[in-house]
């Protein structure tokens, strides 16, 4: 997700022209960005400096091995303030024909063995891949259902994800448990909300949770709808529309797929957009004739 860039180069971009330099900072930075983003024509790039919206450029991708792809046309598409967490997200307008080889070869890389350490039994045995207990708040091979954690353990637990900054809670939400994603799916950053979404084990129930969360994005919504198991749901779709987060043209596209009761529930719905209760209304008219 975090990306290394020269700072100074990237406030001074014209609307048009000029060239920058991202670096993925490690095969982790990568894997996220190739998993989450660039399947999208995207990349999330974290820096506080930042270009006027839709500035155009050129962009050089760099591996961690220090290999760089041909540069790219680029569109900068989204500003996000959060303090030292801020960042861009970045359109990609061509695909560097060396991209793919080079993100492979730095991915299939073996790790750097770590130094041996000497572990407690307990810890003997578990997988060498796992993050340490200070990034997974809920790391225990048996984790204890969210209905039988006691007051004290769900306060911990909630301290600990506050400690954590946007990019720490977007690579735990990619591969959180159930406990922890119950703390997740409320979180205010949009970032947290993208990454979560590519976590196998999320639910539909927690799915449709988070088709009302306020840190809905466009991304966000387009990964919704493109799981089958969770787009056929009639009150997913319901919900993103109703969500005042979910892009217009996005929910506007969603209305022929509602059924009447919630087509005439959004026509005389006051607190939705003008634009919406027309829409409704024209269907509801349509069907009816």
């Amino acid at each position: 997700m975090v990306m290394t860039i020269n700072e100074a180069a990237l406030a001074q971009l014209p609307m048009q022209g000029g060239a920058i330099e991202a670096r993925f900072v490690d095969a982790d930075d990568l894997r996220v960005q190739w998993q989450e983003f660039i399947p999208n024509q995207t990349l999330f790039i974290n820096a506080q400096a930042h270009p006027r919206p839709f500035s155009e450029f050129s962009l050089t991708l760099r591996m961690p091995d220090g290999r760089a792809a041909e540069p790219v046309p680029a569109r900068l598409v989204q500003i996000i303030s959060h303090g030292p967490q801020a960042g861009l997200v970045v359109q990609l307008l061509g695909t560097p024909p060396s991209l793919g080889r080079l993100a492979q070869e730095n991915l299939d890389a073996p790790a750097a063995k770590p130094a041996p350490r000497s572990e407690p039994p307990a810890e003997r045995g578990r997988d060498d891949r796992e993050p340490p207990a200070s990034a997974e708040p809920a790391g225990t091979a048996k984790p204890k259902k969210a209905a039988n954690l006691s007051s004290v353990e769900r306060q911990s637990l909630h301290q600990k994800l506050r400690k954590m900054n946007i990019t720490e809670r977007a690579r735990l939400a990619h591969k959180a448990d159930r406990l922890t994603r119950t703390f997740l799916i409320r979180d205010h950053e949009p970032q947290v909300i993208l990454f979560l979404l590519g976590n196998p084990r999320l639910t539909r129930q927690e799915a449709l949770e988070i088709s009302r969360s306020k840190a809905i994005t466009h991304q966000s919504a387009l990964k919704l709808l493109a799981n089958k198991r969770w787009s056929q749901s009639e009150e997913l779709r319901y919900n993103l529309v109703m969500n005042p987060k979910t892009p217009l043209q996005t929910a506007v596209k969603l209305m022929p797929t509602l059924n009447m009761r919630h087509l005439r529930e959004i026509a005389k719905n006051n607190g939705v957009k003008e634009q919406l209760k027309r829409s409704a209304l024209r269907i509801v008219l349509e069907r009816a004739g």
